[in-house]
């Protein structure tokens, strides 16, 4: 209350209960729990990542964004990760970060290169190579994403069709796997801002006219 001051603000209870009461959770557990899947890396075999509660977690992001939208009737909306700034030693609260300096006409995410691997956070190379015909050559970082209200819809239906035929041929990652395949298919809709190294920073801050 005290960075929003008059400004809308609702908290919203989230519990392990709600993901595993998702849509996907039971395909999820599926893929993650087998041999095939968590052997693609070394170091997948004692991740957090096999777990299908994380792996699910991160997988809602769109959902929970889009329902807030629709429900505070915003023009835009945005996720941002907890403990984002901090993770990255940015000063400041939101109230610094000019997030008008970003492109507000498409669904705004960020995007890192990524070449030479067997999987991205778990998905399969063989899975982009069969859904889109080709591999990607970057990574799309979801800790700070979402644009205006009417693309996000579009980019929440799209994710959704490429979560739902990725699932049903046995291919699951964390969410921001199935935000590459999005942003690789839905140039109209995703316009992703490019970060060399991967460092968010860069990225925060722009915003902060640095």
């Amino acid at each position: 209350r005290y960075h929003r001051k008059n400004l809308p603000l609702e908290l919203m209870s989230y519990t392990v209960e709600d993901v595993r009461n998702t849509w996907f959770y039971e395909q999820v557990s599926q893929i993650v729990t087998q041999p095939y899947w968590y052997e693609q890396s070394e170091w997948m075999k004692n991740s957090i990542i096999r777990s299908p509660d994380y792996i699910s977690l991160t997988l809602d992001k769109p959902t929970l964004l889009t329902y807030t939208a629709s429900r505070l009737s915003c023009s835009h909306a945005y996720w941002v990760d907890s403990g984002l700034f901090k993770s990255y030693n940015m000063p400041g609260t939101l109230a610094d970060y000019d997030i008008n300096l970003l492109n507000n006409d498409d669904i705004f995410m960020m995007k890192f290169p990524y070449r030479n691997y067997n999987e991205i956070h778990g998905f399969s190379a063989k899975g982009y190579d069969a859904m889109l015909g080709t591999l990607p050559e970057y990574v799309c970082r979801a800790c700070f994403f979402g644009g205006p209200s009417d693309k996000l819809t579009k980019f929440y239906e799209r994710y959704n069709d490429y979560l739902s035929a990725a699932l049903d041929e046995g291919y699951i990652g964390t969410e921001e796997s199935i935000f590459t395949l999005v942003a690789m298919d839905n140039p109209g809709i995703v316009n992703p801002f490019l970060i060399e190294n991967g460092d968010v920073s860069r990225c925060l801050n722009y915003m902060r006219g640095k």
